[in-house]
């Protein structure tokens, strides 16, 4: 009997040791104790370590970034081992991060993880530090209550608000010749409303804003460039200009006689003053045309002439001269509204019918001389008629 109550008795007290010691190791846990689980623990943890956690270590004043945070139910019971009102909380320890919606409730947790996240913000330069805090309860036992907290290490930076980019932004447009690569001086560049001319180094240098934006670069005696540009920052560009075509020169002059002079005739037209290209000058016989500049030159000995100019919807235009030194005339040409490319089939037109003696200048102009009458006035004469009047 003794023996008996000797053994229940050690059995007993192995047992309450047992249980002390159980209650010693899960004292770090929150302890399910009840009396079906008698022996068994239950835990809520913030994992500080696990790599599924998402913590900024800086974070400018205005700027918004995501934090996570991963959370465990730990059970080593088969049954009842479901958390309830499980609540995580993000705040502040400084004051200089905001947190959007700092309570984040996951709601019933079974043995396994969970991920908590929030948005915060920076308010105010320095240093900051957030704490995490969690909650949670077993139903099956009401009074059992689970929390675990956790103050990240290291501290988040709060940077000042970075500056906004510059609304404008300095360009320089360097312009060239294609040819030569020289720097091209003068050259009107227009990038949307600014606009600015380049200087001996062929450098223009305009403040723009972001964006595309067409450019334009225009140089007397160059083509016109245009293209688009993107504007995203201060920048230095380079382009070249290809030279127009060069109208080749007049030929010089025929070789000059004694006694013969060099009549420069310039056609220009009467409205714009603009020079004339490819008008023919008719003077006895002699025909000559015009170049890009207007002119044309003839020898001519001394005396008086009749001069015929011609071009292709201009009206004909008559003057007389005198020779004696090189001379130059200039002639202006109207405009002829009635102008019609059929009714003038003539290669050189300057020997059209008009002459004032009603018969064909390209037949007979060689035969016509002039004589100055008593008024002061020219006239002309065929050869025929003053063989009649010698006779």
């Amino acid at each position: 009997m003794k023996k008996t109550m000797y053994t229940a008795l050690v059995v007993t007290l192995v047992l309450v040791g047992l249980y002390a010691l159980s209650s010693v190791y899960t004292s770090a846990v929150s302890t399910n104790s009840c009396a079906c689980h008698f022996g068994r623990s239950q835990s809520l943890d913030i994992l500080e370590g696990d790599a599924g956690n998402v913590v900024p270590t800086s974070i400018n004043v205005g700027e918004t970034k995501t934090v996570t945070v991963i959370v465990e139910n730990t059970c080593t019971a088969a049954a009842y081992n479901t958390l309830s009102s499980v609540i995580i909380t993000l705040a502040s320890q400084d004051g200089r991060i905001s947190v959007a919606d700092p309570t984040f409730s996951i709601g019933t947790l079974s043995v396994g993880t969970a991920t908590a996240t929030w948005q915060i913000t920076g308010v105010s330069p320095g240093e900051d530090s957030l704490l995490i805090s969690a909650t949670a309860r077993n139903n099956h036992q009401s009074s059992l209550t689970f929390s675990d907290s956790y103050s990240f290490n290291p501290t988040i930076m709060v940077n000042s608000a970075s500056p906004p980019p510059p609304s404008d932004y300095s360009v320089t447009i360097t312009v060239t010749d294609s040819a030569t690569s020289s720097p091209i001086q003068g050259a009107t560049v227009e990038i949307g409303t600014a606009t600015a001319t380049t200087g001996s180094n062929g450098a223009a240098s305009l403040t723009l804003g972001a964006g595309i934006q067409t450019l334009t670069i225009e140089k007397a005696g160059y083509q016109t460039l245009s293209q688009s540009i993107t504007v995203s920052g201060s920048a230095s560009i380079s382009r070249s200009l290809v030279a127009n075509p060069q109208t080749p020169p007049p030929p010089p002059p025929p070789p000059q006689t004694e006694g013969t002079y060099s009549v420069t005739v310039t056609v220009t037209d009467e409205d714009t003053g603009e020079p004339l290209e490819g008008a023919v000058i008719a003077v006895r016989g002699l025909r000559a045309t015009t170049w890009a500049d207007g002119e044309a030159t003839l020898l001519l000995e001394a005396g008086k002439y009749k001069l015929r100019v011609v071009m292709d919807g201009y009206e004909r235009s008559k003057a007389k001269f005198r020779v004696s030194m090189d001379t130059s005339l200039e002639i202006q040409l109207e405009w002829d509204d009635d102008y019609d490319d059929e009714d003038d089939d003539d290669d050189d037109g300057a020997y059209g019918d008009d002459d004032e003696h009603g018969d064909d200048d390209e037949d007979d102009d060689h035969d016509e001389y002039e004589y100055e009458r008593d008024d002061g006035e020219y006239g002309y004469e065929h050869e025929r008629d003053r063989n009649e009047s010698d006779d």
